[in-house]
């Protein structure tokens, strides 16, 4: 039954994305004409509060939680933010 579980969770997690990506690929064409803009940039929102300083994980993300226990950071990950431009 293990075999079958994972054989089934595997097709349902790729199958549950689908109707989203459609919906997105649906979806473009309606936010270039409402917003009347064709440029679009990814950025990344990475302060120097946000990265840990030193140890093990220099350079990374400050963390919120570790193995549990609030450290005081603001994330596992950078936020994401789009520039809509002509």
């Amino acid at each position: 039954n293990r075999t079958i579980y994972r054989i089934l969770d595997v097709i349902i997690n790729i199958t549950r994305s689908i109707p989203f990506l459609i919906l997105l690929i649906l979806v473009m064409p309606l936010t270039k004409a409402i917003v009347g803009k064709n440029t679009y940039y990814g950025r990344i929102f990475k302060k120097p509060f946000m990265i840990q300083q030193k140890g093990q994980y220099k350079d990374q993300p400050f963390r919120t939680f570790s193995n549990g226990s609030f450290i005081g950071g603001y994330s596992d990950h950078y936020p994401t933010y789009i520039l809509i431009s002509k």
